[in-house]
This record gives C-alpha cells, sequence and structure tokens, in this order.
C-alpha cells in the first residue's frame, strides 16, 4: 500500500510539474462600483461608497453634519429612523454567462434588508453578522443587471420582535436586532445607529467543482512532528473522483477522494516534521507556514487556495487549587502571563478604518509589550485584516461573541440566526493562529445576577429568561465551537464572578470596576488581585488636538457643550476631578488640567497592573479597558481617536 501511495503522490506532482496544466478555477468580482442611494420617498438619487453606510454618504453628500463634531450627534438621529435604498447595475460578460454556477454574495449587509434583482425580490437579512448568498443561475439574468437593496429602520423589527417576546428585557430594543451593540450607545461612545452595506459584496461564477472551505485542523504538535486533520468542504455538481494535493514547508501530499454531488467535507492527513512553532511577539517569532490547496480533475485545476498558518497549541487552564481555580493560558504548553487590554471597533463607521489603522494600532500594540487582546463583545467580530496582523505580529485574541450587557430572547426564530452566526464567525477565523479563546459574553450574566435585571419579576418569569440565556451561551455557542474549532477553549461569560461575588478573587476572570464606579482608592487594586483581571480601567481626557477637534476651535476649552457630549459616563467629569483632588494639585487651566486627567489614569492603571504582575502565578493576567476609541471623546483608553498615545500607553 505505501509503494502504490508513493507512486500515486509521484505522478500527481508529475502532473503539477507540467507547464501546460490547464485551470478552471472560479472567477470573483468584487461589486463596489456606481453605486447610489436615497431615502425611500426622496427622487434623487446620490452617489454612495462601498462598503459603507448611510450616514458617511450623506456627510460626503453633506446631508448631515460630522456626528464627530460639537453637538451634531443628536442633529443626525432621524438617519437611524428611515428607510434607505442602494443600487447599482453589474454586468455579465458571455464567460461568465456560460458557467455552471453564479452566486452573488454578501459579507455584511446591516441588517434589515430586502434584496431585489432586476425588479424580482430574491432574499430577506436580519444579521450583520452572518454571510448571505443568491444563486443566479435559478432567477432570470443576462448581460447588465440592476441589483437593489431596500434597508429599513432597525425599531420596525425591534418593535415587532418585541410584541412577540413573552417578557420586557433588558437592556432595551438592541437586544432583538444582530448588529453591533455599541451603535445604540454607550458609556464611551455615540448612539449612531447605521444601515448599509458595511461589508464586500461578490460574485462568483464557477463550473462544477470548487472549495467552500478548508480547515487546517490540529491534531498532536511536538518539536518532533506536527499532525493535521485537514478537513476540505467540497461543492460538486455530481459524483466524482477528483485529486487534491497540499504543500507546506517544502512537504507535499497527494490524494485521491470519491467525492459526493452536494457539498460535503472530507479529511486527509499532513504532517510537518520538526515544525517551528508559532509564538507570541515577547515570547519567540510568530513564525507562519504558507499551506497551498489544488483541486483537480481530469487535470484541470478546479479551485485553489492558500493559508497562513502558524503551529501553536493555546490552552485555557482552569484547575481547582487550595485557594479556587487557576485562570491562565498555555502556550505551546508554556504558561504565559497575558499583557494586554479591551479592544473595542476603531470607528463607529467601520469603512473608515483602513489598512494603515489596523497596522498602526497592532504596531502601538506589539511595541507597548502587550501580547494579548481581548475582542470585547459589544463591537464586531473584527474584518480579516486585524487577526492577519495579530497572527503576524504575535499577538493572541481573546474573542468575545458579540453579545454584551443583556438579556437575549430565546424564540426559535433568534436562536437559528444566532447559531449560524456562529458557524459563519467560527469557519471564517479557525484558521487563526491568533485565537486563543472564544467567550459566549460580556458580563451578561453578571448583569443578571447583580444589577437587579430579576427584580419585581415571577419565578417562572425569571427561570424562563435563565433557561433561554443557557440555550446560547451554555449550549449552542459551546457545541458549535466544539464542534467547528475543537483545539480552542470556549468560556461563558466574562467576568465569571462578578465583583458582588467573593469568589471573583480566587477563580475565573474578573472585571473590578470598584476604582472608578464606586470611587474606591486605586490601593484597592493592591488589596484585592484576582486570578486573571479581564477588564478594569480609570478615564482621562484625550490628547489636545482632540479636544480642539471636538470643539472646532484652535484653543483647548472643557466646559463647552461638545465636550459634554463627547463623555458618556454620567458621573465622568466628576470622578476624573475626585481622583484628582486626592493626589494631585487641580489645574486652573484647561490644557494643564487635560495632562493630569492623563497622569492621574496612568497613576490608578500602573497601580493595578504592577500588583497584577507581582501576584504571579496566582494572577496570570491583565487586560485593562480600553486600549482605543471609536470616535473622539473622554473615555477610559489609553490611545485616543486620533491615534495620539495617552501618558497611560507610554507608562
Amino acid at each position: 500500500m505505501k509503494i502504490k501511495y508513493l507512486l500515486f503522490t509521484l505522478g500527481i506532482l508529475s502532473v503539477f510539474s507540467c507547464k501546460k496544466m490547464t485551470t478552471d478555477i472560479p472567477q470573483i468580482i468584487t461589486i463596489d462600483k456606481n453605486w447610489t442611494f436615497k431615502a425611500v420617498g426622496d427622487s434623487e438619487w446620490k452617489t454612495a461608497t462601498v462598503p459603507g453606510n448611510v450616514f458617511t454618504d450623506l456627510i460626503d453628500h453633506k446631508a448631515i453634519p460630522d456626528p464627530f463634531i460639537k453637538t451634531n450627534e443628536e442633529k443626525v438621529q432621524w438617519v437611524s429612523d428611515s428607510t434607505w435604498v442602494y443600487k447599482t447595475t453589474f454586468k455579465l460578460s458571455e464567460e461568465i454567462l456560460k458557467k455552471e454556477n453564479i452566486e452573488l454574495l454578501f459579507d455584511g449587509l446591516d441588517t434589515y434588508a430586502k434584496i431585489y434583482i432586476n425588479g424580482n425580490y430574491q432574499l430577506d437579512t436580519d444579521n450583520a453578522f452572518r454571510k448571505f448568498s443568491i444563486p443566479l443561475k435559478d432567477i432570470p439574468i443576462n448581460n447588465k443587471n440592476e441589483l437593489k437593496i431596500v434597508f429599513y429602520p432597525t425599531k420596525k423589527s425591534e418593535n415587532s420582535s418585541k410584541i412577540n417576546s413573552k417578557y420586557q428585557l433588558p437592556e432595551g430594543n438592541r437586544i432583538y436586532t444582530r448588529k453591533a451593540q455599541f451603535q445604540y450607545g454607550w458609556d464611551w461612545g455615540p448612539k449612531l445607529n447605521t444601515s448599509g452595506i458595511w461589508k464586500t459584496v461578490r460574485l462568483k461564477a464557477w463550473n462544477n467543482l470548487q472549495f467552500d472551505d478548508i480547515y487546517i485542523k490540529q491534531q498532536k504538535v511536538s518539536t518532533e512532528n506536527a499532525s493535521f486533520e485537514i478537513e476540505l468542504t467540497i461543492e460538486s455538481d455530481s459524483d466524482k473522483n477528483v485529486n487534491i494535493f497540499a504543500s507546506a514547508n517544502k512537504q507535499t501530499y497527494a490524494k485521491n477522494i470519491k467525492i459526493k454531488k452536494g457539498k460535503h467535507t472530507y479529511t486527509m492527513p499532513f504532517d510537518i516534521k520538526s515544525p517551528k512553532l508559532w509564538w507570541t511577539h515577547n515570547l519567540g517569532d510568530p513564525f507562519l507556514y504558507q499551506f497551498d490547496f489544488q483541486l483537480i480533475e481530469d487535470g484541470v485545476i478546479k479551485d485553489k487556495k492558500s493559508i497562513k498558518k502558524g503551529i501553536r497549541t493555546i490552552k485555557l487552564i482552569t484547575d481547582k487549587d487550595d485557594k479556587g481555580a487557576t485562570f491562565h493560558f498555555e502556550l505551546n504548553g508554556v504558561p504565559v502571563y497575558m499583557k494586554g487590554a479591551n479592544y473595542i471597533p476603531q470607528n463607529s463607521f467601520q469603512n473608515k478604518v483602513t489598512d494603515t489603522h489596523y497596522e498602526k494600532l497592532l504596531s502601538d500594540v506589539v511595541s507597548s509589550n502587550m501580547n494579548m487582546l481581548r475582542v470585547w463583545g459589544g463591537g464586531i467580530y473584527e474584518n480579516d485584516i486585524f487577526y492577519d496582523l495579530c497572527d503576524a505580529k504575535g499577538i493572541l485574541v481573546w474573542q468575545d461573541f458579540m453579545f454584551a450587557c443583556a438579556m437575549y430572547p430565546g424564540d426559535p426564530e433568534f436562536l437559528a440566526n444566532v447559531e449560524q452566526e456562529a458557524i459563519d464567525q467560527i469557519t471564517r477565523l479557525r484558521n487563526h493562529s491568533s485565537i486563543a479563546l472564544w467567550c459566549g459574553n460580556n458580563e451578561n450574566a453578571e448583569g443578571w445576577n447583580r444589577w437587579g435585571w430579576q427584580d419585581g419579576r415571577t419565578e417562572k418569569e425569571k427561570a424562563e429568561i435563565w433557561k433561554d440565556y443557557q440555550e446560547v451561551f451554555s449550549n449552542i455557542l459551546p457545541k458549535t465551537v466544539a464542534n467547528l474549532n475543537p483545539e480552542i477553549n470556549y468560556w461563558e461569560s466574562s467576568p465569571k464572578y462578578g465583583r458582588g461575588n467573593p469568589k471573583y478573587e480566587f477563580e475565573g476572570d474578573a472585571h473590578d470596576w470598584w476604582v472608578w464606579h464606586d470611587a474606591t482608592p486605586f490601593e484597592h487594586f493592591e488589596e484585592k488581585v484576582p486570578r486573571f483581571m479581564s477588564e478594569f480601567g480609570f478615564q482621562s481626557f484625550p490628547g489636545t488636538e482632540t479636544i480642539k477637534y471636538i470643539n472646532q476651535s484652535t484653543t483647548v476649552e472643557l466646559k463647552t457643550d461638545a465636550i459634554k457630549s463627547h463623555q458618556k459616563h454620567s458621573r465622568g467629569f466628576q470622578l476624573i476631578e475626585e481622583y484628582m483632588q486626592r493626589d494631585y494639585r487641580v489645574p486652573t487651566n484647561d490644557e494643564d488640567y487635560v495632562y493630569v486627567s492623563q497622569l492621574v489614569q496612568a497613576k490608578g492603571i500602573t497601580m493595578g497592573i504592577e500588583a497584577h504582575r507581582r501576584a504571579k502565578p496566582y494572577n496570570m493576567g491583565t487586560l485593562f479597558w480600553q486600549l482605543n476609541d471609536c470616535w473622539p471623546a473622554i473615555s477610559w483608553s489609553s490611545i485616543d481617536y486620533f491615534g495620539n498615545w495617552k501618558a497611560l500607553q507610554y507608562k
């Protein structure tokens, strides 16, 4: 059998070395040109940017003021309550029209939309975090086609869902809509509830065979050998025999498999001898292998893919001990102290975040000696480039699912929507070496147990709401992670125990907000050290350039309506001054006040970080709140909206 397999492999390799080998791989066309938009009821179509959103399109046409400056946020709220229409035409060549399969792919629509092609209704969407597709061969198309998408205000669907919901759930209508939760307003961000085509629209055409997905699934890793079971999901128009060719690190595998009609997953083994392991940048080289795959039928390459992946093991260790239970990560079998911050979206308008922004911010993370970021659950599953750069730069990612500070519905439609969202996102991200943990939500369990959400409810009502919580976070999400990305651990909720529970200090991860919310002195950080601190923070003003931008002024002024509107915490100004009075002279000059506020922030968070680090190995991680801003603001960030380092980032 070994000789037969070797001869087969050599035969395949000889085919690959032949320069005359033909290809018939899928063709992909990005549909990002000639888009226009208007409000329903308007007659004039205006040019639109795709990917983008209706706010930035309106700003480009000077139809609304920039909500990031002065008090303009309140002047643009009507945009979210309107229905918007986007349309374009896309051309199909005769070559494309002759393909056996043509599919329109939507990577992200925000959020409730109806899609029409050539005037004919095709599809409804209801989740900004899911992918949607339309097979075009099943409908009338020609060389020139119109694509129209109608986006409806979230309120309409949310109110409908609320009527159908058994109970009044915390926290407002946002819980019914699967989109970025921070767009509804947060204590560091504006209320700018966007709609539009926020990710790429693509057209994909192929004949009879394609890769749908490839998962490089690690089996065992040692210094001598890394073994994989590569899962290849292949879509075919009929039963047939195909050849799979895979290579990495000058090692090649070839396999002949019989595939079935439809979309099915097949496996093939792959080994890399004496692998070079992936490490965080502070421990070694975040080395990435390039895996190349080809799908061949009768000597014709039908599809090919390349995936960069580092070889590593990452485990969350939560062993019982005499204090409670550990909470630490082991990278390649080595316990690693996690140093970093919580990350939020870099802009309320995601289309404004460029590759340069990602490169700059993540380079700042590395130069500041951070080795982990927590992608917070009220934002977005980040763009591919974010994870690509974390892979390349050696930054681990604690990845929340996008649920934050609320209880969510449990009706069958909502649960099915959530499950497909998880499938889409885990499948997209699971080959990234930077992914260290999948976490179900941010503070949902803490809110239910400690924020008064149970007050005034019957026992039956409380039991049913908690049952719905468990269905999502103790059933659907962990099972989906275990099925699709078994090499990564799942953690139900961050924190495990809130600060009202004495166990918070002895097991699980902790969010410590006695400092700030309860105005507790900074010395508290030295007295109460948990096993892993996944949130703690203190506000400061941004840089003076940012203050001037908010006010649209050449001078630094803090007592303006504009500055007030960019402080989203009800006691924010009061708490900054209260802590400042304890340790500093309070400046009377506004520019000095900005500077000292940053010194206060740096002092407090540094005390926390140093206390956590001194407690190693009892404490094995410290992630402060928060790294960055989504708009110009007074917030807990260490780097302001324009990328300026505050004193904390330097410290």
